[in-house]
């Protein structure tokens, strides 16, 4: 398979018209269009170290959530990290799709992998990105922070204690923009990556629970579904996750 049909194939299953109309998302560098696709490295960011995994092991391709390029480039030059990101990338004949905004609310994206893996298999769906889960008991917060940070597999960056967990909203990534969503649709504690400060100000007046866990920790959980959008898209193709989790030189 081509990659250019590889291409179309991904957009089939992660629809562009899901994606915000100020994200840049899709093809971030196309060195050749009519590449064979063999092997893949799937990651959350095109970072130096992804983009030596793919020449390591010879990829044609690396799939990430977070864009590769987002803003305009004007010009490029090796002294601008996301440029010398760019450069390298075309330099090794590597592909760069990115899936963001349209990963986050696709069926089995991002956010779906979020609650999940808080441990709810049932939940409701508001505002694309929020997903709301109920526990089955009024739940002490330290007793839901702690199984959270187990499930995440890691600690919280702040968090706000207001009172009992029983309804759970999460969004994955940056959710301050989605606190009142969540606080109108019933949620008495919100999970998310990180917010503002004066968005923790105002979810501790609203009197909902926050538990901020890192944007990669929840975002990191739709690896694996995106190693199967992959897989779905180019069927044989060989599949490597490139995860913080196993190369820990990135202190975020």
């Amino acid at each position: 398979m081509d990659i250019l049909q590889f291409s179309e194939n991904m957009d089939a299953l992660i629809p562009k018209t899901l994606s915000e109309p100020w994200d840049n998302d899709g093809i971030m560098t196309l060195p050749r269009r009519n590449a064979e696709v063999k092997k893949t490295v799937i990651a959350l960011d095109a970072t130096d170290a992804c983009i030596e995994k793919a020449e390591e092991i010879k990829a044609d391709v690396t799939v990430t959530h977070h864009p590769l390029i987002f803003s305009p480039i004007s010009s490029l030059s090796d002294t601008d990290p996301v440029c010398r990101r760019v450069i390298r990338a075309v330099r090794a004949d590597i592909s760069v799709f990115s899936y963001h905004t349209r990963l986050d609310c696709v069926e089995n994206g991002v956010a779906d992998s979020l609650i999940r893996a808080l441990g709810f298999t049932q939940f409701d769906t508001f505002c694309k990105y929020i997903k709301l889960g109920t526990l089955d008991r009024d739940t002490d917060f330290s007793e839901f922070s702690e199984k959270v940070s187990e499930l995440l597999s890691e600690k919280p960056m702040c968090m706000i204690k207001c009172g009992k967990v029983r309804k759970v909203a999460c969004a994955p990534g940056s959710g301050k923009d989605f606190i009142k969503d969540a606080y109108d649709i019933g949620a008495d504690t919100f999970v998310t990556g990180e917010v503002s400060h004066s968005a923790m100000i105002y979810c501790k007046e609203l009197g909902m629970n926050l538990l901020c866990m890192t944007h990669y920790a929840t975002e990191r959980v739709v690896l694996k579904s995106l190693e199967e959008f992959v897989k779905k898209a180019c069927p044989g193709i060989e599949t490597y996750i490139f995860d913080f989790e196993r190369v820990r030189e990135y202190g975020i």
